[in-house]
């Protein structure tokens, strides 16, 4: 998880989600859901403008239940529910950052690595001493508005437009 935490914050800000790191990460349906997220913040469906990630999602797993198959698991532990910065934000303030609970799916792959499948978070508080916080350092500026047609996709035996 926290290896596909930093591709997944690069992407989300960057909006590009064509980067190696990312796919061999992420599943290519957690990916098209980045970037229908991603669309979603667009000009045409947002006159707010986008928001970007401060860093890394940060995440402290406490518990791991793998499915009796072996295809999968489910890891669930502290993280930060609003991890997020919008233009008007001059800077993040991690003293904001109260732990809540949430959980990464995962899934095996042939090869026997696993990939996070989807990431959740619930909003019910949750105690952590190792969640450690960390922040891109500058904080994302950059645009702020954008076309849907700005977002880089790719890599893919198919570009997806749109997450199903």
């Amino acid at each position: 998880m926290r290896a596909a935490a930093l591709p997944e914050a690069v992407a989300f800000n960057g909006l590009d989600t064509r980067s190696s790191s990312l796919h061999a990460t992420w599943t290519p349906d957690a990916i098209r859901e980045l970037q229908w997220t991603l669309g979603k913040f667009s000009r045409e469906n947002n006159d707010n403008g986008a928001y970007r990630v401060p860093g890394p999602r940060p995440f402290d797993p406490v518990s791991v239940e793998v499915a009796p198959d072996g295809k999968s698991a489910r890891v669930v532990g502290c993280t930060v529910f609003d991890w997020s910065l919008t233009r008007d934000d001059a800077a993040f303030d991690d003293d904001d950052a109260d732990p809540v609970s949430g959980r990464f799916e995962v899934v095996r792959q042939t090869d026997g690595s696993y990939l996070v499948d989807q990431f959740v978070p619930s909003g019910t508080r949750c105690e952590s001493q190792n969640l450690t916080v960390g922040t891109f350092d500058p904080l994302p500026d950059g645009e702020w508005e954008y076309w849907q047609e700005d977002i880089l996709k790719g890599g893919f035996a198919e570009d997806p437009s749109e997450a199903p």
